[in-house]
């Protein structure tokens, strides 16, 4: 326990210093001053960092969804009156603890002891993919911080007072931040058809979504004169991306590179030059991601459970919806730690796996929170692989 202790500090010892001191692809700041100047594109001239940025009708635009520009807007009008800038990092560092809590608060409510839900936000924190968007604060990371942050809120309300109307006031953010994480509604309307008040909590859902629909469908049309339109069909693909997209934004030809890097693509081996010896650090991290077998090896616990009530099959379900758009999209996460997009459905994959596991052995096992150590200081390690910190 003391080791993760230790580990756990370190965690947010590191995150707060790389969160605070990262400053570069800032490009909801610069949509957050856009929208604070009555905007809906950037201000300022083309930069360099501003990657995945659309071009249209004599402006650049940001595809992703607006929501984190939304949130950073009133803390960038606090800072300008005393004249200092603020970047995502400020913001990211707090949801990153918000997001340890957020499990520790899951566990505790699924009747893990007080020890066994800290090994729990511990392992989510660390021991799986959203380790590499905690620590770099670039827009396309703090984008799945503050979409896991949302999705683990839901679950949480789920999991107490259960009030639908509330999580469909999440989920309205989350439509505005990831769409494919917004598929992660299904599962909450599942359930809700199975519950005695099933109308009400339905309606109450969907009325709470319906408004975040209509700005997300009217955002899009003045930018791009379609509700589904977000901007990547315009969008100007060079390098070696020009070549993978030749079969379109989505196909079945990206399927098994994606499940591939979600699943067992390995960590790097690293060899003296001209050699067959390895050498320091001896395994590096594949920018293009890795494997959820050395990311996370304690969730193949999910294998061996048998899933016999409906929310468990429910949860399964969703997560396989979510990710069947993001495995069939011709981007896999470049310069990634892990395999990022699967942080879209991941807080759900987490919680069958807290929910199955306790049915099964009540408590965590020795053996099991070695492998969750273990594994966090693997992904400490090749972290620092992929970007050289």
């Amino acid at each position: 326990m003391f080791l993760v202790i230790v580990l756990t500090t370190f965690f947010f010892f590191r995150a707060l210093i790389f969160n605070f001191m990262m400053r570069d692809y800032q490009q909801f700041i610069y949509l957050a001053k856009a929208f604070l100047a009555g905007k809906l594109y950037f201000l300022e001239q083309f930069s360099p960092w501003w990657h995945d940025a659309v071009y249209n009708s004599g402006h650049y635009y940001w595809p992703l969804g607006p929501f984190p520009a939304v949130i950073l807007a009133p803390f960038i009008l606090i800072f300008e009156r005393v004249e200092k800038p603020f970047y995502q990092g400020y913001l990211q560092f707090p949801l990153v603890v918000l997001v340890y809590l957020l499990i520790y608060k899951i566990a505790k409510s699924l009747k893990y002891t007080r020890e066994d839900s800290f090994f729990l936000a511990f392992a989510f924190s660390i021991a799986t993919s959203f380790l590499g968007v905690a620590f770099w604060p670039n827009s396309w990371f703090f984008a799945q911080v503050v979409t896991t942050a949302l999705l683990l809120i839901a679950v949480v309300e789920y999991l107490g007072k259960r009030r639908f109307w509330l999580i469909g006031l999440v989920f309205g953010p989350i439509l505005l931040t990831r769409i494919t994480a917004f598929f992660g509604v299904l599962f909450f309307i599942m359930i809700a058809l199975k519950e005695k008040e099933k109308f009400k909590n339905l309606l109450g859902l969907f009325l709470a979504i319906t408004p975040f629909v209509i700005i997300f469908g009217l955002y899009n049309y003045l930018r791009f004169g379609g509700p589904f339109e977000q901007g990547y069909s315009f969008q100007t693909i060079s390098g070696q991306f020009s070549t993978i997209r030749l079969y379109g934004q989505f196909s079945l030809n990206y399927f098994l590179t994606n499940l591939y890097y979600f699943l067992i693509a390995p960590p790097l081996a690293v060899f003296k030059e001209a050699t067959q010896i390895l050498t320091y650090p001896y395994l590096k991290a594949d920018p293009w991601g890795i494997g959820i077998i050395y990311t996370s090896p304690y969730l193949l616990n999910l294998l061996s459970f048998k899933y016999k009530n409906f929310e468990s099959r429910a949860l399964l379900i969703t997560s396989l919806l979510i990710a069947i758009p993001i495995f069939l999209y011709y981007g896999v996460g470049w310069y990634q730690f892990g395999y990022r997009y699967s942080l879209d459905f991941l807080p759900f994959i987490f919680l069958v796996f807290l929910k199955e596991y306790r049915e099964k052995s009540k408590n965590l096992t020795f053996g099991l929170r070695c492998l969750i150590v273990v594994s966090s200081l693997l992904n400490f390690h090749l972290f620092t692989t992929i970007f050289k910190l």
